[in-house]
């Protein structure tokens, strides 16, 4: 723990208790309470983190919006992974799986299309 910055050590004691066991956060209060740190600079780290992991909660249950929702319908192959790929890197994992969704939704749209062109042809 030694090792840990100041912010880690708050994280472990005030944010992400739940995550951690009893004995990482008792040595991660131990130092804490070795580095001496005054209340007002551990309440800062505190509100800063809890801002950081709201910001995060917020963008992971962010959806799509309808405007990319249509255009990755109606455009199931052009530059859908690079979206995904680009919205799982900066976090938001609802907007992820909705490309991927919408994206099969429009791959099977086009395919019952060309499968309803290819049956209206044939008796014809």
């Amino acid at each position: 723990m030694k090792t840990k910055l100041d912010e880690d050590l708050v994280r472990i004691i005030y944010i992400e208790k739940e995550d951690y066991h009893p004995e990482a956060i008792s040595a991660a209060e131990t130092e804490l309470s070795v580095r001496q740190l005054n209340e007002s600079h551990i309440q800062q780290l505190i509100d800063t983190l809890e801002d950081a992991k709201l910001i995060k909660n917020t963008k992971v249950n962010e959806p799509l919006t309808w405007k990319v929702r249509v255009w990755v319908f109606i455009f199931p192959f052009l530059f859908n992974f690079f979206l995904a790929f680009i919205y799982k890197a900066d976090g938001y994992d609802k907007k992820t799986r909705e490309v991927w969704k919408w994206t099969l939704y429009g791959v099977c749209f086009y395919c019952i299309l060309i499968l309803l062109m290819f049956i209206t042809y044939s008796f014809s």
